[in-house]
């Protein structure tokens, strides 16, 4: 479920990505102001996270969860969003942990 939760994220993410690169409105849009730069980094970071919890989930999953903290700092009211953004770092924390239990026995 993680990897499937991160694959639609990331495939939404590169959707809108894309979409915003076209632009096409023919309005000109504005700069954007230092908390949507600052907000677009924790949320790259978070999808660089998902794309690390392929192969690693722990590593995966802290990075994700650090990237969707920074982004819920940033914007605070966004806390749907937020939560949404959560639950594939959660998921990655799972498996990691149900994994490494698994190995012990």
């Amino acid at each position: 479920m993680a990897r499937i939760w991160s694959g639609t994220y990331l495939m939404f993410f590169l959707f809108m990505l894309v979409a915003h690169m076209l632009n096409l409105d023919d309005e000109p849009s504005n700069p954007p102001t230092a908390i949507e730069v600052v907000s677009f980094v924790f949320v790259f970071i978070y999808f660089i996270g998902l794309i690390i919890g392929w192969k690693n989930e722990r590593l995966g999953g802290f990075i994700a969860i650090a990237g969707t903290l920074g982004f819920g700092v940033m914007n605070p009211n966004a806390p749907d969003l937020v939560g949404y953004m959560a639950i594939p770092a959660m998921l990655y924390l799972i498996v990691w942990l149900l994994t490494r239990r698994q190995l012990r026995r």
